[in-house]
């Protein structure tokens, strides 16, 4: 019985190694979905500009005076019209 005892405990360690790493690649792993996640840009004083049908604007040549848009900011978002520009 102490070859049993001796590799249970062995294998107790072994899982015990692998959910303590596991748990170090979720932290990680989660670490930087919060910093790339839109959210953290918008607490970073950026803004998102979307289209009518929620589409990004990534040009103001993508735009037409007169088109409605929103902006999107970290607490709130306003809606805007675009000029003749």
């Amino acid at each position: 019985t102490e070859v049993v005892d001796a590799l249970a405990q062995r294998a107790r360690q072994c899982v015990a190694g692998r959910l303590a790493r596991a748990e170090d690649d979720i932290a990680h792993t989660r670490a930087r979905l919060l910093a790339l996640s839109p959210a953290a840009t918008l607490a970073r004083g950026y803004a998102i500009v979307q289209q009518a049908d929620s589409s990004v604007v990534r040009s103001a040549a993508a735009v037409s005076a007169g088109e409605q848009l929103s902006v999107r900011f970290a607490e709130d978002q306003l809606s805007v019209t675009v000029d003749d520009e």
